[in-house]
């Protein structure tokens, strides 16, 4: 006797297929990136990053559907949904964190005017989907979270509807307020988070996820704070770019034990210029320190006042784009360091798609395009060599690297400096950057730059203020003005070692002896200054041939300037 358990239907073993039964064969599992509205059945292997529910306001126990954000081993994301009345077949068998096969679903259009994915598409379960739970786990917890740059949120000019994840460290707090919104009483809490690359952005949060990190920030006493913000949206509001907790999506992982967390701290801890940071209180009526730049009158100074240290604002114009170096690095998306190509050793060869942050000390699949661009500027007194990063240059441009270097590569432009950036000699601004000690450093160095501004109220205000250290000083002349009014905020370090930050730096000049700044060095002298310049205009390309040339026939003409000498001549002086 067969045992009636033993017994499988003749329709799940066999299938028509051209008039004849044939054997069914199991379903190939389809990566979440080749997923489409034209595919009937099919199977995916994924790992639920996320999983909220969605409720009334006035019911929160009123539970009117589930989305799910699934990520398979390649790290693609989809978004799922479950209607209300699957809740009862699909609610318990689900766990957020864990591996399930799912077939037989529908794939449909990912609209929405919010979306968990910028997946085309999306999973809709049917009553006739099937979950498994997975015995074997999905490599790719890595996958779960997709942090976002605070300098590519800053970058954007309109919300494409997609949820991101950010990570940092909490440098200042408002306290908590309450609200009328919609006729509606509701709790308020703004904030600040800094990244490892000392980008700044500004944080809202509302009704309990407000509550509940105001809670837990005053009750916390012992070292920074680090958040983790799980699907959150960005909002514009009078020109302001800030993130914002999703009315169901979000979840806040607050000084947790999950490796995204103990990693930022580490590297918090082991970084230059970043330290455990006192949580400060901030007003409403103004932004953090980090996020404004002051432009102080008081920290003026010149080109050829750039030796004497300190951190200072000099009003200049640039006169050209460097093309000896490379305008765009690639980075860690996490320190923002430059990453290398990892090279097997076992191969021989590099290994596409893989690098090596050294800063992290560990290899990594995803990276950062981001702007690295040396600049000569040019005021009265002279020229030096200015680094300008990834955030100063999107406010000027409006372009991440990413955008520019793909364009330049469809236009087979890659070879060359874009147009965006070389649009910006003759262009004039106040920078603030940190002055060198010219008794620590034999060689001319390349400044960073923290802030700039060519707002037409804060140009004017030095170019005042350069006319009355005028009648100080005989040798001053007055630099022309621009209306350009963009401004820009701090950027993060890049893939230099430059230590410190605007506020508390004692030294961030670019010592041209390292390995990595001997890469970007310009065979030029960084630092050239002339008591005798005569006044700068707009730069224009004329204008620009004029001055080289003039540059040139003085070089030429000049008998002060001293003559390198071999090494043999130097020994025939000698004698």
């Amino acid at each position: 006797m067969i045992s009636s358990s033993l017994i499988i239907p003749i329709h799940k073993l066999l299938v028509l297929k051209g008039g004849y039964w044939k054997k069914k064969m199991p379903l190939e599992i389809t990566p979440v990136s080749q997923l489409h509205s034209h595919l009937s059945t099919c199977k995916v292997k994924v790992r639920i990053a996320r999983l909220w529910a969605y409720h009334k306001k006035d019911r929160p126990k009123d539970i009117t559907g589930i989305d799910l954000l699934l990520v398979d081993d390649k790290g693609e994301r989809i978004q799922a949904s479950i209607r209300s009345q699957l809740l009862s077949k699909f609610q318990e068998k689900l766990e957020e964190g864990d591996c399930y096969m799912i077939m037989n679903f529908e794939i449909s259009d990912n609209g929405g005017s919010y979306r968990a994915s910028s997946h085309p598409y999306k999973i809709n379960f049917m009553s006739m989907t099937h979950v498994k739970k997975c015995d074997e786990q999905i490599p790719n917890l890595e996958f779960r979270f997709n942090f976002v740059p605070f300098s590519d949120i800053q970058a954007r000019t309109d919300n494409d509807n997609v949820f991101i994840d950010v990570i940092g460290e909490i440098i200042g707090m408002q306290e908590l307020k309450e609200v009328n919104v919609s006729g509606r009483q509701t709790k308020l809490l703004n904030l600040q988070l800094r990244d490892l690359g000392e980008s700044v952005i500004d944080v809202t949060l509302w009704e309990k996820w407000a509550e509940d990190l105001y809670s837990y920030v005053k009750g916390y006493k012992d070292g920074s704070i680090v958040l983790v913000g799980s699907l959150m949206k960005i909002k514009t509001y009078n020109g302001k770019i800030s993130v914002q907790n999703a009315s169901f999506s979000t979840k806040l992982f607050i000084n947790s034990s999950i490796a995204e967390i103990t990693e930022f701290k580490e590297s918090l801890a082991k970084s230059d210029c970043l330290a455990l940071t006192t949580i400060s209180t901030i007003t409403s009526s103004s932004s953090s320190k980090h996020s404004k730049p002051s432009f102080s009158l008081r920290d003026q100074k010149t080109i050829a006042d750039i030796n004497s240290g300190g951190a200072c604002n000099i009003i200049a114009s640039i006169f050209s784009i460097d093309t000896k170096v490379p305008w765009f690095y690639i980075g860690c998306t996490i320190c923002f360091k430059k990453v290398s190509p990892y090279f097997n050793p076992e191969t021989e060869e590099i290994e596409a798609g893989k690098y090596e942050c050294e800063k992290c000390d560990t290899f990594v699949t995803t990276t950062s395009t981001r702007f690295r661009v040396q600049v000569t500027v040019l005021d009265h007194t002279g020229e030096a060599s200015f680094l300008l990063f990834d955030q100063d240059v999107i406010k000027l441009i409006h372009k991440s690297a990413y955008e520019l270097l793909e364009q330049q590569v469809q236009f087979n432009r890659s070879d060359k400096i874009p147009q965006e950036l070389l649009d910006l000699e003759g262009r004039q601004f106040v920078f603030t950057i940190q002055g060198s000690d010219s008794t620590k450093f034999s060689r001319p160095s390349i400044f960073r730059v923290y802030e700039l501004t060519d707002k037409p109220e804060i140009v004017q205000k030095f170019q005042e203020n350069l006319l009355q250290m005028n009648t100080t000083d005989p040798n001053t002349h007055m630099v022309s003005s621009f209306s350009n009014p963009i401004t820009s905020e701090t950027e993060p370090d890049s893939d230099m070692n430059i230590v410190s930050t605007p506020s508390n730096a004692t030294t961030n000049q670019i010592d041209t002896e390292s390995s990595e700044a001997a890469n970007y060095e310009n065979s030029n002298s960084s630092i050239k200054t002339s008591k005798n310049t005569s006044k700068i205009t707009k730069l224009t390309p004329t204008s620009k041939r004029s001055l080289t040339s003039s540059k040139d026939n003085a070089t030429q003409k000049s008998s002060t300037k001293p003559k390198l000498l071999s090494k043999a001549e130097i020994k025939k002086e000698k004698k």
